[in-house]
């Protein structure tokens, strides 16, 4: 084959010459740069087959094997010389240049060399793994899909590509302003949720290794209290009464958000109700579950009401959807009658106003553990026990948790300021 001007010569050698009838192998030889290359080319050959000046096999009829070998060590002359090139006119060891002539012959298949990791295509693949190794956990990789698919969204519309070096309180600045903005105008809650899931996506991939990037644990966006509806012992009274009986799936739902009401627990554990959770210690009846969310343990008294509608299902709490018990526990709630308006803070794109809110339109399915803890608050059960059965760590938390109102509150003070009559250093305030 003809030479190319300014690459060097490749040679091929036989690797023995004693024994002319012998076959022996033939190596590749590339000096470059000061390094040299020994490839060896896997074909064999006589010496009394080969042409020394040519550096080829002899092809007659006594060796007609000559024509395939020199097609093969035609090829790797080429490809030897297309890699130096390739490679900045030899900028290479030999031990990888070897390497990629096997690739280039089709001897070992290819590397693919990965990408470099970013936080989504990490995330993607953790947070896949991860409903995988915990499908109890259903409520967490929910939420951390969610966060993928706006991180997903927000790299999509600025034409990044969020690698961990540039998760930075740059981005986390103009994320929340993302977030903030038209057609999206998420709730602060809802943003500060989100920070709160990509500092658990950094975290996670800072524990592999993946980067050293710290900036990400000084990300704070706090949540700020929100007016969520809960309903009174009343309204569930109100709810208990209605007749169902022409409608069945709106009859289960009612009992299943009664149950609700009447146990604290989220929706996650309270649809997971089943007969062995039922105890009895010192004689009470007593649900006892672990919750899917913290993983732990909590102890229900189970009182009449309670008892009667888990009765009805045989300890067996029929399962729906979330998004379709939130939407029927509304229905159920409208048909109530709670379509009474009432003011509400919301806050949206960053901003909060007061709105005038029809009150079923805000019943969700959390809205049961809410309700329990604010009745049971208002009803003087000291707050440490309303704590324990919320799983709650701290008394605040638990009351941060209650939805008692202004008219509740003032209501409360003021059955309270009753027994200040019969005090005489308080009965002055009464005269």
């Amino acid at each position: 084959m003809p030479k190319v001007k300014g690459i060097p010569t490749v040679r091929f050698t036989l690797f023995s010459t004693k024994e002319l009838s012998k076959l022996t192998y033939i190596h590749l030889y590339f000096h470059y740069r000061g390094k040299r290359l020994r490839y060896a080319t896997g074909e064999k050959v006589c010496p009394a087959g080969w042409d020394f000046t040519k550096q080829r096999a002899v092809c007659n009829r006594k060796y007609p094997e000559g024509v395939d070998i020199n097609a093969t060590l035609n090829t790797l002359e080429e490809l030897t010389r297309r890699i130096y090139r390739d490679t900045n006119l030899g900028d290479i060891a030999p031990a990888d240049f070897s390497h990629e002539l096997d690739v280039r012959m089709g001897y070992v298949p290819k590397e693919t060399i990965a990408p470099p990791q970013t936080l989504l295509n990490f995330s993607e693949e953790w947070i896949t793994k991860y409903s995988t190794d915990h499908p109890h956990r259903r409520s967490t990789w929910k939420t951390l899909f969610l966060t993928l698919k706006q991180l997903k969204s927000y790299a999509a519309e600025r034409g990044v590509r969020l690698q961990f070096s540039e998760i930075n309180n740059e981005f986390l600045n103009d994320l929340i302003v993302w977030l903030y903005t038209p057609p999206r105008q998420y709730s602060r809650n809802y943003v500060a949720f989100i920070v709160k899931r990509l500092k658990m996506l950094m975290q996670k991939a800072f524990e592999q290794g993946l980067h050293d990037n710290r900036v990400y644990l000084g990300f704070k966006y706090n949540e700020i209290d929100s007016d969520e509806i809960a309903l009174s012992f009343s309204d569930l009274n109100t709810i208990e009464q209605l007749d169902f009986s022409d409608n069945e799936r709106l009859d289960r739902v009612r009992d299943v958000f009664l149950i609700g009401c009447f146990t604290g627990l989220r929706a996650s554990d309270y649809k997971r109700i089943r007969p062995e959770h039922i105890i009895e210690e010192s004689g009470i009846k007593v649900l006892s579950i672990t919750t899917q969310k913290t993983g732990k343990k909590v102890k229900i008294p189970i009182f009449p009401i309670l008892e009667r509608l888990l009765k009805k299902y045989d300890f067996k709490i029929p399962n729906f959807s979330d998004n379709d018990f939130s939407r029927d526990a509304k229905e159920v709630c409208r048909l109530a009658g709670f379509t009474d308006k009432i003011l509400l803070k919301i806050n949206r794109g960053g901003s909060e106003t007061e709105e005038e809110i029809i009150r079923y339109t805000k019943v969700t399915s959390h809205t049961p553990r809410r309700s329990f803890a604010t009745n049971f608050i208002l009803a003087k059960i000291p707050i440490h026990l309303v704590m324990a059965i919320l799983g709650h760590k701290t008394e605040s938390e638990t009351r941060k948790y209650a939805r008692i109102s202004e008219s509740q509150s003032a209501k409360s003070f003021s059955l309270e300021i009753e027994s200040l009559k019969d005090s005489p250093d308080t009965e002055y305030l009464f005269k």
